[in-house]
């Protein structure tokens, strides 16, 4: 009687277990509730892209991959004397004007296509930052308040692209302005510090 006992409670245990689990796997393949995305792409050329093209590069890695539609790709072009995304790429001008800061929607591929593009935005960039030098934090904090007001999303990301210096040497070596050096980690922190986001 004991070794019936036994195993009907071994047996009661393994189904609620087994039931547990399946609860779980039935709440785990319900669809999450659809997220928009916001993505800043802070992209000081510097040299790496006068030079050797370097952004270009990931920026072309980007429209080359698939996303969904729920993800708003916002990059703030500037810092280099010469740009080299090839005209294909681009959906409103020719070229990547180096003069200006300029903003960018950027789309990946769809269905058959073998990439996507960078929508022109702001030709002139930002009002009060069209020729800013993107080694400060006043055009950096202008940059993420801009993606905030015009694309309000349920998450934020900000990816800094350019040479960075760690702590002794800050970020962002815009080559447009000789006098102008990088952000230091207290001028960052005072740049997302007065953002609105």
């Amino acid at each position: 009687m004991k070794n019936i006992k036994t195993r009907l409670l071994s047996l009661f245990l393994t189904l609620v277990m087994l039931a547990g689990a399946l609860a779980a796997f039935h709440a785990s393949a319900i669809e999450p509730e659809t997220q928009t995305r916001t993505l800043m792409l802070y992209l000081v050329g510097a040299d790496l892209e006068t030079n050797w093209g370097c952004a270009t590069w990931n920026l072309t890695q980007s429209m080359e991959a698939d996303y969904d539609e729920n993800l708003n790709y916002i990059v703030m072009t500037g810092g280099s004397h010469e740009w080299q995304t090839q005209a294909e790429y681009l959906d409103g001008a020719e070229a990547v004007d180096a003069e200006y800061d300029q903003i960018w929607k950027l789309e990946g591929k769809r269905g058959d296509e073998e990439h996507g593009k960078m929508k022109l935005l702001e030709p002139t960039g930002i009002e009060g930052f069209e020729k800013a030098n993107m080694g400060k934090s006043e055009t950096l904090t202008a940059f993420i308040d801009y993606c905030y007001e015009n694309y309000p999303a349920d998450q934020y990301d900000l990816i800094l692209w350019d040479h960075g210096g760690a702590f002794t040497r800050g970020f962002g070596f815009d080559e447009r302005f000789a006098d102008g050096g990088p952000m230091s980690v207290a001028k960052l922190a005072d740049a997302f510090g007065k953002t609105k986001l």
